[in-house]
């Protein structure tokens, strides 16, 4: 697995917990911990001799160094546990050697106790923990009383159910993530509004008619079908994108079915956007009179573009082709308030920024971009994790005299996989992607 890979595919939360093997990803009763570093555990010696050329070679001594903050201590708050979190975590992104998102997991993620909020490093010694058998996130100590987390208890075991599906689906076809696209394009436009939920766009939007009666409308089994209920739901993570961009079109063009072209740019983009490339083939399919979408990726940590950053002509299913329906990709590495000065600019129909976070990470690279969105001569579509990223972002903008054509509020076609949020205000928060959404309309539109 490449680090990109590595990227797409979160590092397990069960394999941080000691759960599974790091490795592999499997479970089973006996697993070696890292003598070093103490953080990770394999299922074999050839696991960890893979794991080690891959990268642990380069973490393990500095997770050693992170480790050695910590001693024995009293028990703590859920406060003090997460501010030590953020200690250490900020310590960890100070190393000179680059580290993946998913290095930085095994700090954030890792075991603590649900009662004292002490790791494994800062228990007595001579304690332990041990893992909650329902959830297998929650864990306690040798004095702590697992019943703690009961309230909870439910919720962790829908995260460690979904994140079990995308792991077999993962190991079984190699692929990051699920995609269940409409198959064929439809003849007549139905707008996405016009869905309550996300059975509503597989069952009546989309075609997986066959799925009525089986599942409930959040997509939850009925009777004995688990693993369609997870494939659906996992199959949102990324469609959450596309029908979120319909979502988006629809507010700012109540003409939208009648719209021949499309201009998109997809702001802050990177290898999240990029692997749901195939699936923006969906807005052709959903939209009959579309002919012809094109797609912009502009962002920092885009690699560097091909083709000179020139347009791309990209393959559609041969339905589109037959109807002579165009998609295509530019590619250009940069912040978008650079971009939008440069002579490969062109005014979108919409712009797009998918979970930025602005409000809390890389502040000053971000500044510049919000503050011309502002005044931007379109409409720009913003997603967060959370409400509180929401209600700190809104905030901003309208601190620039920002107008909003779609007030911040909980997005109907969030992703459907519960996550655990793990350094938040509230212990064991659950999110999920792109969860809430906004529209700030810029100072010229024309629908």
């Amino acid at each position: 697995m490449s680090k990109s890979e590595r990227v797409l595919f979160p590092t397990p939360v069960s394999a941080v917990k000691g759960a599974i093997c790091f490795t592999c990803y499997k479970a089973t009763t006996k697993l070696n911990r890292c003598s070093g570093c103490r953080r990770v555990c394999y299922c074999s010696a050839e696991c960890q001799k893979k794991d080690w050329r891959r990268g642990h070679k380069q973490l393990c001594p500095v997770l050693q160094g992170i480790n050695a903050l910590d001693s024995p201590k009293q028990s703590q708050t859920w406060e003090e546990y997460r501010d030590g979190m953020w200690t250490r975590v900020s310590a960890f992104r100070t190393q000179k050697a680059k580290f993946t998102v998913n290095d930085e997991r095994v700090l954030q993620y890792q075991p603590y106790c649900i009662g004292c909020h002490l790791n494994a490093f800062q228990l007595p010694t001579g304690s332990t923990l041990k893992l909650c058998p329902k959830c297998q996130i929650a864990a306690h100590c040798s004095s702590c009383d697992l019943s703690l987390h009961d309230s909870v208890c439910s919720d962790l075991r829908e995260v460690m159910t979904a994140e079990r599906f995308a792991v077999a689906h993962y190991t079984e076809t190699g692929e990051p993530s699920l995609s269940m696209p409409t198959g064929t394009p439809r003849t007549t436009y139905l707008p996405i509004s016009t869905a309550s939920s996300w059975y509503d766009y597989y069952t009546k939007i989309s075609d997986k008619q066959m799925v009525e009666g089986l599942l409930s409308h959040d997509l939850k089994p009925l009777a004995g079908n688990d693993e369609m209920a997870s494939a659906l739901r996992a199959a949102t993570e990324k469609m959450s994108m596309m029908i979120s961009i319909i979502a988006g079109l629809e507010a700012v063009y109540p003409d939208l079915g009648t719209k021949e072209k499309v201009d998109l740019h997809l702001i802050g983009a990177n290898a999240k956007e990029l692997d749901a490339l195939m699936l923006f083939e969906e807005l052709l399919h959903l939209l009959p009179c579309l002919k012809e979408v094109n797609c912009s990726f502009v962002g920092l940590e885009l690699p560097n573009p091909m083709d000179a950053g020139g347009r791309i002509v990209l393959d559609c299913c041969p339905e589109c082709t037959k109807q002579k329906k165009v998609r295509s990709i530019e590619m250009h590495k940069g912040a978008y308030h650079d971009f939008a000065k440069s002579p490969a600019y062109k005014k979108p129909d919409l712009a797009v920024a998918f979970q930025t976070g602005h409000s809390q990470e890389c502040v000053d690279d971000w500044t510049p971009t919000i503050r011309y969105l502002v005044h931007a001569p379109h409409c720009t579509m913003f997603t967060t994790f959370n409400e509180k990223e929401m209600v700190e972002e809104i905030e901003i903008l309208k601190k620039l005299d920002a107008k909003f054509l779609v007030d911040g509020e909980k997005n109907k076609w969030q992703g459907m996989r519960p996550l655990l949020e793990v350094i938040e205000e509230t212990e064991n928060s659950v999110y999920y992607n792109h969860q809430y959404w906004y529209v700030v309309q810029g100072l010229l539109v024309s629908t």
